[in-house]
């Protein structure tokens, strides 16, 4: 019952919630809902088995981990892990893995332990077939991580993959080597998983919400100066904020009706001459190039009346999409309604890329707006109704009752 002393390893502070999900009532045993600031690093311990103990061994898997994880002291490079005895190491966690550990352990595991410029060229052709085969894509993305920045080139071949898991493993390990180039692919999963959940959607959005909070906490206190750097400009060396600076000269200039569809980069070098640095100008007078986001080349193009047309259609879009999925479920369509929520996800992944391209009068946006527009009639169609069971007919007809009218209905039945 008294409080004890001893070495402050962390600060905490927030309502406590007690218990484990194998034991609810143990009162000694809590977590701090508010969340912790550790004040003292604490390494894990890497045992090396019985049957392999020898200092030959620890200094191996030292030399092993400390090639791909370190970090500077100076201008020299100390590996992350270190040898203490023939038995085991002590293991330092990278600051980009604090908030997923185990995917650190898990790309640890797969680190080659023979490392030669030969293999390594052989390592990332391997690798980069199984990385475009869906079933092998998950492992393969870690093997590639564990390479470092030297496999980057090759997952960003698995971003250009058909495959939905594909495009996400490759974008997954580019966010731990620090490479933006999968952003929007990482940003429509998380769409995809508050869209998709049903009842557990809440869940899934309050997850969403902690993920983008981490993504911008990383971005604006944690990551290095190059990188962030890469969120504003394009691998090309296109200084996308040029490029955008211009575009709002533009719509400034013209705000009703534009400068005319397709006309942006002929026009964009008129819009230079205005006050304000521009380092990227070679793009906008040698080699003009398009606005990188589609509402701002919009808006340049056809003025804001075209900005807010394009932008209701889009919401007309979703709102077609979610009408199609509620009456996709009112009848009990199970298929129908699903096809509903991805068409969703995938509108809503089209609308948050093209805020880095242009690609507002690509054929696939137009297709998507097409089979949205037209789910809700055939969910509606007297045809497929009819084809349904009776259960899902009378599942129909509780969902468009009126609430008043089972409200009514209740009270006289009990």
């Amino acid at each position: 019952g008294r409080e004890l002393e001893g070495k402050v390893l962390a600060w905490a502070a927030g309502p406590i919630v007690t218990g484990t999900r194998e034991a609810p009532t143990n009162v000694k045993v809590g977590r701090v809902l508010g969340g912790t600031r550790v004040r003292a690093d604490i390494p894990y311990a890497l045992i090396i088995k019985d049957n392999r103990k020898s200092i030959k061994t620890a200094a191996l898997l030292q030399t092993v981990v400390g090639r791909r994880f370190f970090r500077l002291e100076g201008v020299d490079q100390k590996g992350l892990a270190e040898a203490k005895t023939d038995q085991y190491l002590v293991l330092h966690v990278p600051k980009v893995y604090h908030q997923n550990q185990a995917r650190y352990f898990q790309v640890l595991q797969l680190l080659p332990v023979v490392d030669t410029p030969e293999l390594r060229a052989q390592r990332l052709e391997q690798w980069k077939a199984e990385l475009l085969d869906p079933s092998k894509a998950g492992v393969a993305a870690l093997k590639l991580e564990g390479l470092g920045r030297n496999a980057i080139p090759t997952l960003k071949t698995g971003l250009e993959s058909p495959d939905p898991n594909v495009r996400f493993f490759a974008a997954e390990a580019l966010g731990y080597l620090n490479d933006a180039s999968g952003a929007d692919v990482l940003a429509a999963a998380a769409v995809a998983a508050v869209a998709v959940a049903q009842r557990r959607r809440g869940r899934a959005l309050a997850a969403v919400i902690v993920l983008c909070g981490l993504a911008v906490a990383y971005f604006s206190a944690i990551a290095p100066p190059e990188v962030r750097a890469r969120i504003i400009n394009p691998g090309s060396g296109t200084g996308r904020t040029d490029l955008w600076t211009v575009a709002t000269r533009m719509i400034e200039a013209n705000p009703l009706l534009g400068v005319g569809v397709g006309n942006f980069p002929e026009e964009a070098g008129r819009y230079l001459l205005v006050p304000g640095l521009l380092r990227e100008t070679q793009f906008i007078v040698v080699d003009p190039k398009v606005a990188h986001n589609a509402y701002l080349e919009v808006a340049a193009e056809t003025g804001l009346p075209g900005l807010a047309l394009f932008i209701a259609l889009l919401g007309t879009a979703f709102a077609s999409c979610r009408r199609a999925w509620l009456r996709a479920e009112a009848i009990g369509d199970r298929h129908l309604s699903v096809a509903a929520r991805a068409l969703f996800v995938a509108l809503v992944a089209y609308a948050v890329a093209i805020v880095w391209l242009s690609q507002q009068y690509g054929k696939q946006l137009w297709l998507l707006l097409a089979l949205a527009f037209a789910l809700p009639d055939l969910a509606a169609a007297p045809d497929r109704q009819r084809a349904l069971s009776p259960q899902a007919s009378q599942r129909r007809r509780r969902w468009t009752a009126p609430r008043a009218r089972r409200r009514a209905a209740t009270a006289t039945t009990s």
